[in-house]
């Protein structure tokens, strides 16, 4: 009895309810979360009691490994432990199959020191499913509160198919729309999105992302899925593995045609597929080219000067991410109307490079865009190559303007704005930051946690 009333006694402690929230560092470029609360007497008794195995009454067994606990601890936290514990068929001893080890570990220390320490994305819904299952609520909230504001470039799929398994709408919601947004990115994932996630991209229909890089990531995935069900990726499988999961006919709605073969830039693994593809059912049409992802604008100021822009000139802007993140493109201004020619626009080129600062590493080849534009207005660069941005690091984004229809006559210049330094995401949190002081053509960026 006297232990009992020290367990009670320590439930009922009001100053249980005072969190102290911190968030930690990256490690082995998994995020580690760790949250504690305020501690009291009673509570750090309790604890002891759990560190020494002191008064434990019942052990749960998996695998070869033994965890004792207090009965009384466990069932006030969870119904289902209370009917295990304490039931009609109620055992001291109880056999789990279905948790690994280091995750019953980290739920128990939630349930007796109420911290919380997650290493990965992976390791935060493994622990929902042990919450959800034992029906710990408070513990369910945590963990979908990490998820929610933690979903990386690397983890988006995989959320999204953990979500739809444990019918999380949300969350669900939120990931589909976003590998609808950043598809290009999602094929370049080391994670191997499953044969219903692919479907219900295909069937959806509303990616952002042109047809033939979209042919070239479904091929490409196809041979890895071949090579995890360990079948010989060539050309007759792969074939065969499309039209069983119901893809080949979704893959060549996508307006394939042996007349646009010369838009296609295929590694050769998916080359002939490719080929034997269009040959199956030629098709007529324009390919359709869709829309971009989904730019973060920044917050226009003012005019803050005009730049010239001599050919040799470059704008170079100074940016920093707080956590590893992908750029897709940026949007800049374009050039002023010199007042030499009639007409609103101009056919010019934009060239975007990124580089470390302090040196001329580029971390990716530039993206030169050759288009009609507007005068005064702005331009959305779309780059050919991912962006990768690490946190704590420096780099330029160097912008070049060329104008074709002025060329040789006279030096072209452009609006610069003071603009709004930070640019958050969806859970307003400051991911991107500028060192701009005396205004920049940079409106905006497209960008994603990596």
């Amino acid at each position: 009895m006297e232990v009992s009333s020290l367990f009670q006694s320590y439930l009922m402690d009001s100053e249980f309810n005072q969190l102290d929230l911190s968030f930690c560092h990256q490690m082995d470029k998994e995020s580690i979360f760790m949250e504690k609360k305020v501690s009291s007497p009673k509570k750090e008794k309790l604890i002891d009691f759990y560190n020494e195995r002191k008064y434990t009454d019942c052990t749960f067994i998996i695998g070869h490994q033994k965890f004792s606990a207090h009965k009384l601890t466990l069932a006030c936290c969870s119904p289902v432990f209370e009917t295990m514990l304490y039931g009609d068929m109620c055992s001291n001893e109880i056999e789990i199959d279905d948790i690994a080890p280091e995750v019953f570990q980290k739920v128990l220390d939630f349930i007796y020191t109420d911290s919380l320490v997650f290493t990965s994305m992976e390791n935060a819904w493994q622990t929902f499913y042990v919450a959800e299952k034992y029906l710990i609520e408070n513990l369910s909230k945590k963990c979908l509160a990490y998820i929610g504001k933690n979903i990386t470039m690397e983890s988006l799929v995989m959320c999204y198919e953990y979500a739809e398994m444990y019918e999380k709408v949300e969350i669900k919601k939120k990931c589909f729309c976003d590998i609808n947004n950043y598809l290009k990115a999602v094929f370049t994932c080391d994670y191997h999105m499953k044969p219903s996630t692919l479907i219900n991209i295909l069937r959806d229909n509303r990616f952002n992302m042109d047809q033939h890089e979209l042919v070239r990531g479904i091929l490409q995935w196809a041979i890895a899925e071949c090579t995890m069900r360990k079948i010989s990726p060539e050309t007759k499988n792969v074939i065969n593995l499309l039209e069983q999961l119901g893809m080949l006919k979704l893959i060549k709605n996508q307006c394939l045609s042996i007349k646009c073969r010369p838009l296609f830039d295929c590694a050769s693994d998916t080359e002939p597929i490719l080929e034997h593809i269009m040959d199956c059912e030629e098709k007529h049409d324009k390919p359709k080219i869709r829309g971009w992802p989904i730019c973060r604008l920044r917050k226009v100021y003012k005019i803050a000067s005009r730049i010239d822009l001599h050919p040799s000139n470059s704008y170079v802007a100074r940016t920093c991410v707080n956590k590893d993140t992908l750029i897709f493109g940026v949007l800049v201004n374009t050039e002023m109307n010199p007042g030499y020619k009639g007409g609103e626009g101009y056919f010019g080129t934009i060239t975007v490079k990124i580089q470390e600062d302090g040196t001329n590493k580029e971390i990716m080849p530039g993206t030169s865009v050759t288009d009609g534009m507007q005068y005064d207005n702005e331009y959305y660069v779309n780059l050919k190559y991912l962006a990768k941005l690490s946190a704590g690091k420096t780099y330029k984004i160097i912008i070049s303007y060329e104008n074709h229809t002025t060329s040789g006559v006279m030096f072209s210049s452009v609006h610069s704005y003071y603009m709004s330094n930070p640019l958050f995401n969806d859970t307003n949190d400051c991911i991107v930051s500028f060192a701009e002081m005396t205004g920049s053509v940079i409106k905006g960026l497209t960008y994603y946690p990596f």
